[in-house]
């Protein structure tokens, strides 16, 4: 995968290859709580702001072991070291728009069911290069 860089405006950017994509479609497949929050079509209080928290933690999960993206993350003051491990500090809110959160955006609203994204023609798997 390209390293990850950040702009000036929290705009964070990567080029995705099949192997991340599909690294990301099976901790989705493996967590049914991303499943829900990410694919689900119930309504209710509060799901927008568990959609970005989860995009956010997914992104934190593929990119842990970037040292560029994780230097760009620092130097935005987006991530701290906390127990030996990565995280997110209030700096990263709703607003940053992560690379995890653009594609499944983008897939989001062709397939509103993990199942459908995941199997189907020109799916999140089959959009990378």
């Amino acid at each position: 995968m390209s390293a990850a860089t950040i702009s000036k405006s929290a705009q964070l950017t990567c080029s995705w290859d099949r192997p991340t994509t599909r690294k990301l479609l099976q901790i989705i497949a493996d967590d049914p709580g991303y499943r829900h929050t990410l694919f689900g079509k119930a309504l209710y209080k509060g799901k927008e702001n568990r959609k970005w928290v989860a995009t956010r933690d997914l992104c934190l999960t593929l990119f842990q072991e970037e040292a560029g993206w994780i230097a760009s993350m620092r130097k935005k003051g987006l991530l701290k070291r906390e127990g030996g491990r990565w995280v997110a500090t209030d700096e990263w809110t709703g607003r940053v728009n992560d690379p995890v959160k653009g594609l499944l955006n983008r897939y989001v609203l062709q397939h509103p069911t993990f199942e459908s994204a995941q199997g189907a023609r020109g799916s999140i798997a089959d959009s990378s290069s």
